[in-house]
C-alpha cells in the first residue's frame, strides 16, 4: 500500500470495492445475506469475518494497481518509454515501485501530476486527483454507459488516473519557458510561475482551431485538457508549493523532440522566441 497520510484516496470507491474477486464471491453466494433472522445473520457474519483479511489485501492490491497504473501513465507521456510499445508493455510498475524510486515525493512532483480520467478535466498531484476522484465521481454504481450495462471486471470500470501526451507537453512547456524545469533546488512555487510569467501570456502555437488564443500560463495546461473534454470546466490543483521537479525526468533530447510535435507554446510578450520544448 501507499505509505502517504492520505492512502485512502487509493482505495477503491463502491463500485471497484464490489468488483473485488471475494467481493465478488460473497455477493453471488445464493446463501450469504439473504436470511434476515437473527441466526441467519451471525453466520454471515462469520462467513463475512473469515473473508475479512482477504478483502483488506484485495484492497490493499487495488491501492497498489492505482498507484502503479498512474505510473505507467506518467513514465510513457514523459520519457522514452512511451516511445517503445515493447518496452511499455513490458514494464512492471509494480515492482518498481516496490524499488523505492517511486515514493510519495515523486508523484508529488511537478513533473509527475495527471489528470483526472473520469472528467479529463482535473489535473495535479497524485493523491490530489484521486482525492478529487472520490468526491466528485464516487461511483455507487456498476453501469457504465459506454458499455450500456454493468461493469463486470474492474477493467470495464476503466481507470481513474491518465496523463495525455499533450497535456505532459503542455505542462513540460510551461515549466520550461518559465525557465523553473532545472532548477538547482529542484523545486517550483506557483509564485515563481506567476513572477516567472508577470505581463506575459502564452499561447498554443500548433494547437487545434480554437485553442490559439493567448491566457495565462494554466491556460496553456488546461486547452489540451478541455480540446479531449470541450464541455468541461478547468479546474487545476494546486498550489504548486514544494512540487519537485526532476530534470533528468522533463526535459532531453528524446522528450523534447516528442513535445514538438505535439505542444509548441511561447510568450506572446517575445513572439520571436522559441519554445522551448
Amino acid at each position: 500500500m501507499s505509505p502517504s497520510k492520505q492512502a485512502g484516496w487509493t482505495m477503491p470507491r463502491y463500485a471497484e470495492w464490489r468488483l473485488l474477486p471475494t467481493v465478488v464471491e460473497l455477493w453471488s453466494d445464493p446463501g450469504f445475506a439473504v436470511d434476515v433472522s437473527d441466526a441467519a445473520r451471525d453466520a454471515d457474519l462469520k462467513v463475512w469475518s473469515s473473508h475479512l483479511d482477504t478483502v483488506l489485501g484485495e484492497m490493499a492490491d487495488f491501492a497498489i494497481e492505482s498507484r502503479s497504473a498512474a505510473l505507467t501513465a506518467i513514465l510513457a507521456a514523459t520519457t522514452a518509454l512511451g516511445e517503445d510499445d515493447a518496452a511499455l508493455e513490458a514494464f512492471d510498475a509494480v515492482e518498481a515501485l516496490g524499488s523505492g524510486g517511486y515514493g510519495d515525493g515523486f508523484f508529488c512532483r511537478a513533473t509527475s501530476y495527471v489528470s483526472c480520467a473520469e472528467c479529463a478535466m482535473f489535473f495535479g498531484p497524485l493523491q490530489d486527483v484521486l482525492q478529487h476522484v472520490h468526491v466528485a465521481h464516487p461511483r455507487s454504481s456498476l453501469w457504465v454507459h459506454a458499455l450500456q450495462r454493468d461493469a463486470v471486471t474492474l477493467a470495464e470500470l476503466g481507470p481513474r488516473v491518465d496523463l495525455s501526451l499533450e497535456t505532459a507537453c503542455a505542462w513540460s512547456a510551461v515549466l520550461e519557458l518559465a525557465q523553473l524545469d532545472e532548477t538547482d533546488d529542484g523545486l517550483v512555487t506557483d509564485a515563481q510561475l506567476d513572477a516567472a510569467f508577470k505581463g506575459k501570456k502564452v499561447v498554443w502555437e500548433n494547437g487545434p482551431r480554437g485553442t490559439k488564443r493567448r491566457g495565462p500560463w494554466k491556460d496553456v495546461v488546461s486547452l489540451p485538457l478541455r480540446s479531449l473534454s470541450p464541455s468541461r470546466s478547468f479546474c487545476f490543483s494546486g498550489p504548486l508549493t514544494d512540487a519537485h521537479l526532476d530534470p533528468s525526468h522533463s526535459s532531453g533530447a528524446s522528450r523534447r523532440r516528442r513535445a514538438a510535435h505535439t505542444m509548441t507554446a511561447t510568450c506572446s510578450t517575445c513572439p520571436s522566441s522559441p519554445s522551448r520544448t
